[in-house]
């Protein structure tokens, strides 16, 4: 819309500048007419008699009659086409102005163009003699450069251009600018005419609709990722479920008591799995709709730490891995108890899953100014590099297998960033494939 009320602009001053052209061709026919008659005047005048004083002055009256009707007429087409040229000027939203051929402004024909650089209409002397280059910035100077020079060499395909600009105050706003070589009577040029104007507003407009289209294809990876989860993920641990308490309902009389300790640890370890599932999808479902309660308060970390170890330590003892609490029994941080029982629980359920037997995951944590900053470190398989990045999104999280055949969604990572970004924190990972894993996240202090 911006670019076709442009070139109307321009088509209308091009129209008006071929309009002023051929009044000048017609002044010129005009002249030669009224020279024309002069001469015949002046044949009529020696014709006759030197003492008919009474015709020579009625020769001289039409000879002045005829020169103030041509000088009416001249300055009346003048100020016509100039009462045009202002309207339109002054209807115009867009900044108009001329160039030299070396990029320096020559006039500034419309008030709107200091307007946009933020001058008042008082400065815009300011901008006459200064260069161009002086109102754009630097990333889109060679732009202009070379805009500049397919304009004089008549190479130019689309006159109509971005540029970032700068404002009396520095800051930077968007424009897009149309442009036309002025050409003196010989034909050569003399300078550019440019029409520009101030396409923030559609900038925003557009990353706003780009912001938007991510968000949606977000939602439906989002979308597909939960049917996946409810479909297969869910399933899963329901046909361990089905098939060990279908034994034990069918067959306990013949079972021995060791096999029913089996079969029941079996049912247990397949619960509990279910319901971390379970609680993680329903904590993320909340926190996106923003549903979920947040209520931070001083806690004491060990505690929570060791609480979570214990809760853990089962899990741990059947891969023989050893789990150390380091942090500081003195730390105290600001959070929501939930979020970071259930950051720490999902960081360790991951440690123990990536973890060999005989391995050992340490939990510890280190004052950081501000913040104190938890690290959960393990002695595990390790992250390649190219999933380093994708494991705190949730629409590239995945499933993979852990070291004793242990199965998972991924879900719990993503959980983890929200969590802690929504606690004031950031948390980050650390690996190599075979060297273990450390995930590290910050908590604000309680003093803060």
């Amino acid at each position: 819309m911006g670019k076709r009320k442009t070139n109307e602009l321009l088509l209308e001053l091009n129209k008006i500048k071929r309009e002023n052209e051929s009044l000048k061709k017609k002044l010129n026919e005009k002249q030669d007419n009224f020279i024309n008659a002069e001469n015949k005047l002046t044949q009529l005048e020696k014709g006759f008699n030197t003492s008919d004083n009474k015709a020579k002055d009625n020769v001289k009256e039409i000879n002045k009659l005829k020169e103030i009707a041509k000088q009416e007429d001249t300055e009346e087409t003048l100020l016509e086409t100039n009462r045009k040229l202002e309207a339109i000027i002054s209807a115009t939203p867009d900044g108009i102005g001329m160039i030299s051929l070396d990029g320096r402004i020559q006039l500034i024909m419309s008030d709107k163009l200091p307007e946009m650089y933020g001058y008042s209409i008082e400065e815009k002397d300011e901008f006459v003699g200064r260069s161009a280059f002086d109102f754009i910035d630097p990333s889109s100077h060679n732009v202009l450069k070379e805009n500049i020079r397919k304009l004089l060499s008549g190479q130019e395909d689309d006159k109509l251009t971005e540029y970032i600009a700068i404002k009396k105050d520095n800051s930077r706003f968007f424009i897009d600018v149309n442009s036309t070589v002025l050409h003196d009577s010989n034909g050569r040029p003399s300078g550019i005419l440019f029409v520009e104007r101030d396409i923030t507003a559609r900038k925003e407009n557009e990353a706003l609709i780009r912001r938007q289209y991510a968000q949606l294809n977000e939602l439906n990876a989002t979308k597909d990722k939960l049917f996946s989860i409810i479909a297969h993920d869910l399933r899963s641990p329901f046909h361990t479920l089905l098939s060990s308490s279908e034994i034990l309902a069918s067959q306990i009389d013949n079972l021995s008591h060791k096999e029913i300790v089996s079969f029941s640890s079996s049912l247990n370890n397949s619960l509990k799995s279910l319901y971390a599932l379970l609680e993680n999808l329903l904590n993320w479902s909340m926190m996106q709709r923003d549903l979920l309660d947040f209520n931070p308060e001083n806690i004491k970390l060990f505690e929570v730490v060791e609480n979570l170890i214990n809760v853990s330590r089962q899990s741990a003892e059947k891969k023989n891995i050893s789990i150390f609490n380091k942090v500081e029994k003195e730390s105290s941080v600001l959070a929501d108890s939930e979020m970071l029982r259930s950051v720490i629980q999902n960081l360790l359920i991951n440690a123990i899953k990536f973890t060999k037997a005989g391995g050992i995951i340490t939990i510890s944590s280190n004052e950081k100014g501000l913040f104190t900053e938890v690290i959960v470190r393990d002695s595990g398989i390790g992250i390649g590099k190219e999933e380093l990045n994708k494991l705190f999104t949730f629409e590239t999280f995945n499933s993979t297998v852990g070291t004793a055949g242990e199965k998972g969604t991924g879900l719990g990572l993503s959980l983890c960033r929200e969590f802690v970004e929504k606690n004031g924190g950031k948390i980050r990972v650390e690996s190599a494939v075979g060297k273990g894993s450390k995930f590290l996240f910050t908590l604000r202090n309680t003093d803060n």
